[in-house]
């Protein structure tokens, strides 16, 4: 009862109306929307809190995943674990948006927290989620501290995800890597050959970006 709970639509309001009927705009003219705000600064603290309460409790566990900057990879699905975290996820603005987006009602899948850049190479998202229909999904971020440029920040390519790439057939999972390389090798051919610059997601503490499945998208490397 506790999850349902926590997942119950708050009241819509104007305000909240409008900034995601801009929101799905954008999603669709550029591939992504950014929403100010939508988190409050206590409300990521606690989120955070809750990470450091986790790793705490696992700490054998957590130790095995810490990486070279003294940081933990990522953790799938927070939240099912956190409160806050359920309760960041369900906020009426972001859902209103991929409600609409979707064309239905939108759920979560899955969930991820970084501790850092996850540092990949330009990629697209769907050749990783699957679904039925065709791209029913999007990448949702909150930011739960202030973004630096220095800190492998999300890049994106505004409008790349209209370009379209001939499907590449895999015949056998000894062919997925290959298959995979050639897809995102594409992608990224047609990006470069448009001229799409990429932007940088430089975004505050509280403040949601949302990017549509075949955004290209970059996370670099750490400078910090």
């Amino acid at each position: 009862m506790k999850f349902l709970k926590m997942f119950q639509r708050e009241r819509n309001s104007p305000e909240r109306d409008a900034a995601a009927a801009a929101a799905v705009s954008s999603l669709y003219e550029h591939g992504y929307a950014h929403l100010p705000g939508v988190l409050s600064a206590k409300e990521c603290d606690a989120i955070c809190a809750d990470f450091t309460r986790y790793v705490a409790k696992h700490r054998q566990e957590a130790d095995k995943h810490v990486m070279g900057t003294g940081r933990h990879s990522r953790l799938t699905n927070m939240h099912l674990k956190s409160n806050r975290a359920r309760a960041a996820i369900a906020k009426p603005v972001v859902m209103k948006a991929l409600d609409a987006f979707f064309g239905d009602r939108a759920f979560v899948a899955t969930s991820l927290f970084f501790e850092q850049s996850s540092e990949q190479a330009l990629h697209r998202d769907t050749p990783f989620f699957h679904t039925r229909p065709h791209n029913m999904f999007a990448g949702i971020w909150f930011a739960l501290e202030d973004v630096h440029a220095e800190a492998g920040p999300l890049q994106y390519y505004p409008g790349g995800h209209l370009i379209e790439i001939e499907s590449i057939q895999a015949t056998g999972t000894d062919q997925l890597g290959e298959a995979f390389n050639h897809y995102i090798g594409r992608v990224a051919e047609e990006v470069h050959k448009r001229g799409i610059k990429p932007e940088i997601a430089l975004i505050k503490k509280g403040d949601c970006f949302i990017w549509h499945p075949e955004l290209p998208h970059v996370s670099p490397a750490l400078l910090i």
